[in-house]
C-alpha cells in the first residue's frame, strides 16, 4: 500500500492511494483518490486486519511526492520515482510555465525488488 501526490492541486485530484496485492503468480494495482468516501473506515480496517498502524502524510503535498505505508518494513520509503519531462513544444513550455513541468513516474527500484520477491514466495 502507498500513497502519493501531484502538482495538480486544488484545482484537480492530487493525492492518491495505491493498492498492491498478489494473487497466484500476478500483481494487481489499484489506485483510488485520497478524498474518495469511506477512506477513514476503511484505513481503520486495514490496520485492524493487518495489525499494523497506517500513517497518511502526504495530503498536505503540493508537489510529486509519493511512500510506501505498507508493510512495516517497507513504510516510508519512496513508491515512484519521478522524472521531470522537458518541454519540447511552444505549448509545452507554455503550460509548465503555467502550471509546472510535467513528471513520468515509474515504481521504485527498491519495490519492485520487493514485489517480485513476493511473486517468487506467492508462487
Amino acid at each position: 500500500m502507498a500513497e502519493y501526490t501531484t502538482s495538480e492541486g486544488p484545482c484537480l485530484d492530487d493525492s492518491f492511494l495505491v493498492f498492491v496485492t498478489v494473487e497466484g503468480n500476478k500483481l494487481y494495482f489499484a489506485t483510488c483518490s485520497f478524498y474518495a468516501d469511506g477512506r477513514d473506515a476503511a484505513l481503520a480496517n486495514l490496520q485492524e486486519h493487518l495489525g499494523s498502524p497506517i500513517e497518511l502524510v502526504l495530503a498536505g503535498s503540493t508537489e510529486w511526492n509519493s511512500r510506501v505505508l505498507w508493510p512495516p518494513e517497507m513504510a516510508g520509503r519512496e513508491y515512484f520515482t519521478f522524472t521531470e519531462v522537458p518541454a519540447a513544444t511552444l505549448r509545452d513550455k507554455a503550460k509548465k510555465w503555467l502550471s509546472g513541468p510535467t513528471h513520468e513516474y515509474a515504481i521504485s527500484r527498491t519495490v519492485r525488488g520487493y514485489l517480485q520477491q513476493q511473486l517468487t514466495t506467492n508462487m
